[in-house]
């Protein structure tokens, strides 16, 4: 808690986000996607051929089987790829954004237990009621599941 939260400056986040995500988790777990997978594929170079070939499987996975869009409409430019993820991210509804962080996870595997403990860890941080538990976010109702 923050010294403006304990002081009664600012309200202090009293409930578990059970059925939402604030702009505040959004961030935090679209940051930790930067930091942990789009990273690895920041080359400002063509897409097509100068991308590690991890996260160029990752990006053909999105459009084929998440997205279930026809492969030859992603972009060919690396930054292009990744601005049209972070549009969807942020554009979408909260249960999507989970969808989505969780087929990346799982379909990521150079960073996958990485990833993984860092969206725990902000997860709780960000009062989410859900965690990764084998690999699949779901809700936490007790310190059990925490």
């Amino acid at each position: 808690m923050r010294f403006s939260e304990r002081q009664g400056y600012k309200s202090a986040r009293q409930s578990i986000q059970i059925d939402s995500m604030s702009l505040e988790l959004r961030n935090t777990l679209w940051n930790i996607l930067q930091i942990h997978v789009w990273a690895d594929g920041n080359i400002p170079m063509v897409y097509a051929s100068n991308q590690p070939h991890e996260i160029k499987a990752l990006c053909h996975k999105l459009w084929f089987e998440y997205f279930k869009h026809p492969l030859d409409t992603m972009d060919s430019y690396w930054v292009n790829v990744v601005q049209a993820l972070r549009k969807y991210f942020f554009g979408c509804e909260w249960y999507e954004a989970y969808d989505f962080v969780e087929f990346v996870a799982n379909n990521y595997s150079p960073k996958r237990d990485q990833l993984i403990r860092s969206c725990n860890q902000m997860l709780e941080r960000e009062a989410s009621g859900y965690r990764f538990i084998d690999g699949v976010l779901s809700p936490i109702t007790g310190q059990v599941e925490i």
